[in-house]
């Protein structure tokens, strides 16, 4: 079930390895953007909370921390999210939402793609030494 985020529920993911140690710097920062968090209705765990926000008039950045979720849960997060995504690009008049994901994270990127994401850039020594790559979705 996707709800409204609740102040400290990026703390009760548990991340997938790849996003650990982002996870322990940037938890909090998720309780100041416009947020949504991934309940799994049988255990009530969080299991991923994403959130967006403006960067100019015209793009935004996206954010997503996740767990090692189900398939049940990550077909239900991406219906929504391609869905959610698009609708508030259109409402926020954005037209390039940005996402960045280590260089060595294909579950992140496969993610992205899904979304309708677009690799556009490699961006060394993005963060905490390690490269990662830049990800585009547009709207006309």
């Amino acid at each position: 079930m996707i709800t409204k985020y609740q102040t400290g529920d990026a703390a009760l993911v548990l991340p997938q390895p790849m996003q650990a140690d982002e996870a322990k710097e940037f938890a909090d920062f998720f309780d100041t953007i416009e947020a949504y968090s991934l309940i799994d209705e049988n255990t009530g765990a969080v299991a991923a909370v994403f959130g967006f926000r403006l960067c100019d008039e015209m793009s935004a950045e996206g954010f997503a921390l996740l767990s090692a979720i189900s398939i049940r849960l990550l077909k239900q997060l991406v219906q929504f999210l391609k869905i959610f995504i698009r609708q508030k690009m259109i409402e926020t008049n954005v037209k390039i939402l940005r996402a960045t994901v280590k260089k060595n994270f294909a579950g992140g990127h496969k993610f992205l793609y899904l979304l309708g994401f677009k690799h556009v850039a490699v961006l060394p020594n993005f963060y905490d030494g390690e490269d990662y790559q830049l990800f585009e979705r547009r709207i006309k």
